[in-house]
């Protein structure tokens, strides 16, 4: 029987200790712990801040030392000069997993880039993981874990999970399970990848049972590039992937080293001929990156390249053909049995069958 794997620590945890918890109901702070409380996470919560008692209902610990039970998960919200200090406590109170919110490290300057690097050596050194710095981690719907920001109202479950090295979904989050209806598994946010990767992320969902889709967005490679590639190869025989790549450019690679501390060297053109030999599907854009991610939560994996299509203007169905071949395509051609019960609702006239003009039969 193969041991778990470390992910399952960040998803699962029988407790979550937040550090730096607000009891000011308009910091963001504060929802950290009111969407665990409100959700109904299923674990321990314990919210940990020096100047008060009682954040959401629950006690509050002055810090991580004072709590007496065990701690699988610590979240740090605090400011960027105070985390080390967190994890040492980590440390002293033997805790699993953590994940550090704040940001001002590798993004920040060659202090923020020391101060990571000690930070990390010291997680390391005591068998400690860590998600972050700079991230928003985790979300699992299996047991209504939400570490967010945002006032999360509600949890749409499904097969797809998500990956990011960035917290651009969190102003989306209800956006995503509310109005979009994306069903989502489980969502991982790196950050600046100072121990995590996305190599770990889509190893361990590549292997997820209950993940039956993957989309991860990154802005770099962190993690051994043979080793992503042939992950994301393995992966895609299983479930199919969605990729978005940002820092694409060369504009677009100084904002990420600004933003994550990422140094964007791939070339483009060559990562997306990797893509597409790994079978992976690359998105170009946020919008098509969530509607990529819908579409394989909900639609079974095509067993071939052959497609019908139907429209209610004969001018879409020409440009959906179009897309189609572009992307390797083609045009499948109805039975005679399919076009025996199509020519039932037909008007009296011939109809070019494939693409369907839907419009002269309404």
């Amino acid at each position: 029987m193969s041991s778990p794997h470390f992910l399952d620590i960040f998803f699962y945890p029988t407790s979550v200790a937040v550090v730096g918890a607000s009891r000011n109901p308009e910091s963001i702070n504060y929802r950290l712990v009111d969407n665990l409380v409100k959700l109904g996470f299923k674990g321990k919560i314990f919210p940990v801040n020096p100047n008060t008692d009682e954040i959401v209902g629950l006690k509050a610990y002055a810090s991580l030392r004072d709590i007496e039970a065990e701690v699988d998960l610590v979240v740090s919200a605090v400011p960027a000069r105070m985390t080390l200090d967190v994890m040492k406590e980590c440390v002293d109170k033997g805790g699993k997993g953590v994940v550090v919110v704040a940001g001002g490290f590798s993004d920040a300057g060659e202090l923020g880039r020391r101060e990571q690097f000690e930070m990390g050596q010291l997680l390391k050194g005591n068998g400690i993981r860590a998600v972050g710095p700079n991230a928003l981690s985790p979300i699992n719907s299996a047991n209504n874990l939400v570490i967010s920001f945002m006032p999360t109202r509600k949890i749409i479950a499904g097969g797809v999970s998500l990956v990011f090295q960035s917290g651009f979904y969190d102003p989306r989050l209800n956006w995503i399970f509310c109005d979009f209806h994306l069903g989502v598994n489980k969502l991982l946010d790196l950050g600046n990848k100072m121990d995590i990767n996305e190599v770990d992320a889509l190893e361990y969902l590549a292997t997820d049972d209950s993940t039956k889709a993957i989309a991860i967005h990154i802005e770099t490679v962190k993690g051994d590039g043979k080793q992503f590639i042939q992950i994301l190869k393995d992966s895609t025989r299983l479930k199919p992937v969605v990729v978005l790549k940002s820092g694409r450019t060369d504009a677009g690679a100084k904002a990420a080293a600004s933003h994550t501390g990422s140094i964007a060297r791939e070339s483009d053109i060559v990562f997306d001929a990797l893509l597409k030999q790994c079978g992976a599907i690359r998105a170009h854009t946020v919008e098509e990156f969530f509607d990529f991610a819908k579409a394989i939560g909900f639609l079974a994996p095509p067993k071939g390249n052959k497609m019908v299509i139907a429209s209610l203007s004969g001018g879409e169905g020409v440009l959906a053909v179009d897309a189609g071949q572009q992307h390797g395509f083609s045009m499948a051609k109805p039975g005679s049995d399919a076009r025996a019960k199509m020519k039932a609702i037909f008007p009296p006239w011939e109809i070019p069958l494939n693409p369907f003009d839907l419009g002269v039969c309404s």
